[in-house]
């Protein structure tokens, strides 16, 4: 089922939605129902992440995204979590905000203007970014983002709600996902899946990696069995959401 919106009422536009995201049961169709939903606003990109795991939007943070190529790789490698103002003013509000508003509410440096300069390269120009939060504080949050965003004053009370709720069954599905027999992935598969969360190409995994495109593509189809998943990106997903990352694959 997928929510399509009309937004001349609001109130059948937040039920067509969430009763789009309750039923799915993999980041896949997860991603696909937002992007039904949420494209007709600009929305090209989405992060899930939770502060639960870390203390920034690493690999090892998220629960659902799609990003542009490169971009994750770029925020980890140049450390932006350490500079980004909208994970900033994230962190210091319970509302949600446009990304403009996160970086006239620091004072200006030259890293946190090249993170927001960078997003904009990448075709993040416009964004908002939704804290979750509950009774323990914040648990994380729902950005989203695109080279537009049309989403207004009137709309926003509805994705707030779409975003709790998508939030919700995101964090159900990676402790289920977590509940299950390990992968049994090896390093090697772990470290490809990683550097494909990144944007980076088999050959650009090989050259990282030291290893030719060959054996990449090897572990990748192998990394694809274990998962159950038919493709790469949708093996990337399933590992995010099954939180099979770790620390040490920030030092790529």
């Amino acid at each position: 089922m997928s929510a399509h919106l009309h937004t001349g009422d609001l109130s059948s536009d937040a039920r067509a939605m969430l009763a789009a995201v309750s039923k799915v049961d993999d980041p896949g169709a997860m991603l696909f129902e937002l992007g039904v939903a949420l494209g007709r606003f600009g929305v090209e990109n989405i992060v899930v992440a939770t502060f639960e795991r870390a203390g920034s939007l690493g690999v090892d943070a998220m629960l659902l995204q799609k990003l542009p190529k490169d971009w994750l790789r770029t925020y980890v490698e140049r450390e932006y979590g350490r500079h980004d103002p909208v994970l900033r003013l994230c962190t210091r509000t319970s509302r949600s905000f446009a990304w403009s508003e996160a970086t006239r509410a620091f004072a200006t440096n030259d890293r946190s203007d090249e993170v927001m300069a960078a997003a904009r390269l990448h075709g993040m120009a416009e964004g908002l970014c939704m804290p979750i939060h509950s009774r323990r504080g914040l648990e994380g949050c729902v950005s989203v983002s695109g080279s537009w965003l049309d989403v207004a004053p009137r709309v926003q009370p509805v994705l707030e709600v779409v975003a709790r709720e998508v939030f919700g069954r995101c964090r159900e599905m990676a402790l289920r996902a977590n509940s299950r027999a390990p992968s049994r992935l090896t390093r090697r598969e772990r470290d490809v899946l990683c550097l494909a969360a990144r944007g980076l190409s088999a050959a650009g995994t090989a050259a990282t990696l030291g290893i030719s495109e060959r054996t990449v593509t090897s572990h990748m189809t192998s990394a694809c069995r274990k998962l159950d998943a038919p493709n790469k990106t949708a093996a990337v997903a399933v590992a995010i959401g099954r939180n099979l990352f770790d620390p040490a694959h920030r030092n790529f």
